[in-house]
């Protein structure tokens, strides 16, 4: 998800800071190696940029899965005998984390989700009216309206190509384009 506001323009010398904060230190990977030298990016990981700042975030990884957002890895059984009784909320340590993340931004925040598996964490900021999708085409991305929890993509079956829910086959929803 990005803006779909003109491409930003900066003054003639100055500087801007672009963070790009990923959920685990291997994705420090997306960082393109060059760079314009009006742009100061560093990489961190959600949980080091508690407390700073920059211009614009950059949250790459916001998809589902093992290494996904919110992260399907089982924390160590151990830990749980220190930590406090269960959340009632879902996922609520991850979300917690992820509003560390977006607080981040002075003035924008870019979130990197492929459409097939967007994270949803990601799925609920589309409700948002203050959040502007941008994507691989013009049309905009569809929140699943049966289970509301997956985005409606492109998929190929034997009858042809339709929409169905990205949660397949948890939701099975689907309609002709």
């Amino acid at each position: 998800m990005t803006s779909s506001q003109p491409a930003l323009r900066l003054a003639a010398g100055t500087t801007t800071g672009v963070d790009v904060l990923g959920r685990y230190r291997f994705e420090r990977a997306v960082l393109p190696r060059h760079l314009p030298s009006n742009l100061h990016v560093t990489f961190r990981t959600m949980h080091g940029s508690k407390g700073l700042e920059a211009d614009f975030i950059v949250l790459p990884g916001m998809s589902t899965g093992t290494y996904g957002f919110p992260s399907k890895i089982v924390d160590d059984p151990v830990l749980d005998l220190a930590m406090p009784a269960p959340e009632s909320f879902a996922h609520a340590e991850e979300r917690r984390l992820l509003y560390v993340a977006l607080t981040r931004a002075r003035r924008e925040v870019v979130l990197i989700a492929p459409p097939q598996r967007m994270s949803p964490f990601v799925v609920e900021l589309l409700d948002d009216p203050h959040v502007a999708v941008t994507g691989d085409s013009d049309k905009p991305v569809e929140i699943c309206p049966q289970c509301g929890k997956g985005t409606m993509v492109r998929r190929r079956g034997k009858f042809g190509v339709f929409l169905g829910c990205s949660t397949f086959p948890v939701c099975t929803f689907t309609r002709e384009l």
